[in-house]
């Protein structure tokens, strides 16, 4: 990020958007090299896709409103479950605390370096849940290997349709992975405006688009302007979460 801040704005520069370049390390990081508004156009928001509550089957759950019940008994027991986790910060870490908080659990938090090893861990059955994409680990679900509790975006997802939102069990809970183009500040509008066109027509193709939905990737096309907004309503939601659940990196 810092790198492409200081690029020059000929639009052969870019950057990938996602939330923790964007929304999350703002508040995670006292001090950061960039700042996510100030030095970045935004191009397109591309896509955007919920993460997926996967448990473990040998956990006695079956739906989200079980599991709250288990966390909570877990509590009283003082044996928490386990839920592994990408990585501090990263968005099943977030998924995690905003589920806590709204449920009042005490579920343990294991910080993985990277999706792969989290899910590892989680099949072997070390760690009883996880937030996960459908594409990283929803090939499972079929094999009995692990077990798909609930979507966390506010509705379910378009190519999930049988599979639950967790927002059902617990209103206002939503939140969802997004990938975007941003280029260097001072890019012309002109560049800007190309981007945009060249990404909307390569996302508007329908093999991509097959693709996407068997993924249960939701195809945004954003104009640069709804993206720019949706980009400082982010920061708000993100930078509340990472602020109301004191989470740190150590």
């Amino acid at each position: 990020m810092e790198f492409a801040a200081r690029s020059a704005p000929d639009g052969y520069t870019l950057v990938y958007a996602l939330p923790a370049q964007y929304s999350v390390n703002p508040a995670l990081y006292p001090k950061l090299p960039y700042d996510p508004i100030r030095d970045f156009e935004p191009v397109m928001l591309m896509v955007r896709t919920p993460l997926i509550l996967f448990a473990h089957p040998s956990v006695p759950v079956k739906s989200v409103s079980e599991l709250i019940q288990l966390a909570r008994r877990s509590n009283a027991r003082r044996d928490s479950l386990v839920l592994a986790s990408a990585g501090n910060g990263s968005a099943g870490h977030l998924c995690l605390e905003l589920f806590r908080t709204m449920t009042g659990t005490q579920i343990l938090h294991v910080p993985y370096k990277g999706a792969a090893p989290s899910m590892v861990d989680l099949l072997a059955g070390q760690a009883q849940l996880s937030f996960l994409a459908w594409s990283t680990a929803g090939g499972f679900v079929s094999s009995g290997n692990l077990r798909a509790l609930g979507v966390t975006s506010a509705k379910r997802a378009s190519a999930l349709p049988q599979m639950p939102a967790i927002a059902e069990t617990l209103p206002g809970y939503d939140i969802s992975n997004w990938y975007g183009i941003a280029a260097p500040k001072s890019t012309s509008l002109a560049i800007v405006v190309k981007l945009n066109t060249e990404l909307s027509r390569v996302l508007a193709g329908p093999e991509l688009r097959q693709t996407f939905e068997k993924e249960a990737i939701d195809v945004i096309g954003s104009s640069p302007e709804v993206f720019g907004e949706y980009l400082k309503t982010e920061l708000v939601k993100w930078g509340w979460l990472v602020k109301s659940s004191g989470l740190k990196v150590e």
